[in-house]
C-alpha cells in the first residue's frame, strides 16, 4: 500500500522537489487578497514569466497564475496553470499554490490518469509585497532533508523519491511547522518583478 501511496503521489511533483498533500488552512479568514500582486512578473534569477489573474469575478480570493517558462532561443518551451491563494499566518504570507484542475487540459485526461492524479499543494514563503516586487522564499529539499534527518524537525512526510518530499500534515500543524522553520536555513530567498 505505501509503494502504491508513492506511485500515486509521484504524478503531481511537477514544480517543487516540496510538495503537500493538505492545502495550508482549511479556514477562510486565513486567506487574503493583495490586488498588487496582479500583472505579469518576471522572475529575476530565471526565465520564467508569471501572469497573475483574478480566478473568477465573485470576489473570489483566489489567484489565477500561467507560468510561462523560456527557454535559451526566447520561445517559451513550458506553460503551467496554478490556482494560487494568498495565506496569512500570524502576519506571515504565504502562497499555496496547486495545479489548475479546472482547464480543458485536465479533463481530457483518461479516467485512469485523472484517478490517479493527486493536485498537491506547493508553499511558498513571501516575504515582501509592494506593486514592483515580490520577495519570496521555496523551501529547499536538501535543508528540510537535513532537519529531518538530523531530528532537528519532526514532520509528517513520505520522501517520494530521493529529490521528491511529500509532506502529509493536516492543515493546523502544518502550519505550526511552517513558523517552527521561520529562521532556519531552508527558505531560499528570490524575487518577481513587475513586467508591463
Amino acid at each position: 500500500m505505501k509503494n502504491l501511496f508513492r506511485l500515486t503521489c509521484l504524478a503531481c511533483l511537477l514544480v517543487s522537489c516540496i510538495s503537500s498533500l493538505y492545502p495550508l488552512t482549511e479556514n477562510a479568514k486565513d486567506i487574503v487578497f493583495k490586488h498588487e500582486l496582479i500583472g505579469r512578473w518576471k522572475d529575476v534569477n530565471g526565465s520564467a514569466v508569471y501572469v497573475v489573474d483574478t480566478f473568477n469575478s465573485d470576489g473570489s480570493k483566489i489567484y489565477k497564475v500561467m507560468v510561462l517558462d523560456y527557454g535559451n532561443d526566447k520561445q517559451v518551451k513550458d506553460t503551467s496553470n496554478f490556482l494560487v491563494m494568498l495565506v496569512n499566518i500570524k502576519g506571515h504570507y504565504f502562497f499555496d499554490c496547486m495545479p489548475d484542475t479546472s482547464l480543458s487540459s485536465f479533463s481530457k485526461m483518461s479516467d485512469v490518469i485523472r484517478q490517479i492524479t493527486i493536485p498537491c499543494h506547493y508553499i511558498i514563503k513571501v516575504y515582501s509585497i509592494d506593486a514592483g516586487y515580490i520577495g519570496l522564499s521555496a523551501m529547499d529539499k536538501d535543508e528540510l532533508a537535513l532537519l529531518l534527518q538530523n531530528k532537528k524537525l519532526s514532520m509528517k512526510h513520505e520522501e517520494i523519491t530521493k529529490d521528491n518530499i511529500l509532506i502529509t500534515e493536516k492543515p493546523d500543524i502544518l502550519k505550526q511547522k511552517l513558523m517552527d522553520l521561520e529562521n532556519s536555513s531552508v527558505y531560499k530567498k528570490d524575487s518577481l518583478v513587475k513586467v508591463n
